[in-house]
């Protein structure tokens, strides 16, 4: 079951789903899916008789990378580089 933004909410502990009005069905969640939500804006709920994906954006904050790495993968080789000027590479 798949559900839009505007058909479910997080209200205390629980996610309520609102399938039907007068009986919504209501998930616990774990403690660490409410603090990775907190503050975020949600998207859409698939519930499969396994699990329970919740879609969700935030904004975070840009950083600075301190270096970058290149990885070039062939049939018979492999070669990486950084920023620093190492290169490393290995064949079959």
């Amino acid at each position: 079951m798949k559900l839009n933004n505007q058909t479910w909410k997080i209200i205390d502990e629980f996610a309520e789903l609102v399938v039907s009005p007068e009986n919504p069905i209501k998930i616990k969640l774990a403690s660490y899916v409410i603090k990775m939500v907190d503050g975020a804006r949600l998207g859409s709920v698939t519930v499969t008789p396994n699990k329970m994906i919740v879609s969700y954006s935030k904004t975070i904050q840009d950083t600075i990378p301190d270096g970058c790495v290149d990885i070039d993968m062939n049939f018979d080789n492999i070669t990486m580089c950084d920023t620093d000027g190492n290169m490393t590479g290995s064949s079959q």
